[in-house]
């Protein structure tokens, strides 16, 4: 069986899932909730989180960028944080 093309093809989309993370700017809330968007479009990729997880998650997230683009980073921040922690990522942000 050959699943070397599948292997790479993981690796490389996990490469650049994480070159992706990196290059957000740290910029307050937004870059806070595009951190966390990016990790879970990662782990549905990746199959980490079934998809209904991920639709929560993916709910919770454009609540947070509401709360953000209104002008409210400490709230939308903590939004994200509690999403982090019911859902059981680190919250270290």
């Amino acid at each position: 069986m050959r699943c070397w093309p599948l292997v790479t093809m993981l690796l490389t989309t996990t490469a650049l899932a994480q070159a992706l993370t990196l290059q957000i700017a740290d910029s307050g809330c937004a870059g806070v909730i595009e951190r966390y968007r990016a990790v879970q479009a990662n782990d549905l990729l990746m199959g980490h989180v079934n998809k209904s997880v991920y639709a929560q998650i993916k709910h919770e997230i454009e609540e947070a960028e509401k709360v953000c683009t209104a002008g409210q980073d400490a709230s939308a921040t903590s939004m994200i944080r509690a999403s982090q922690s019911r859902h059981g990522y680190p919250t270290s942000i």
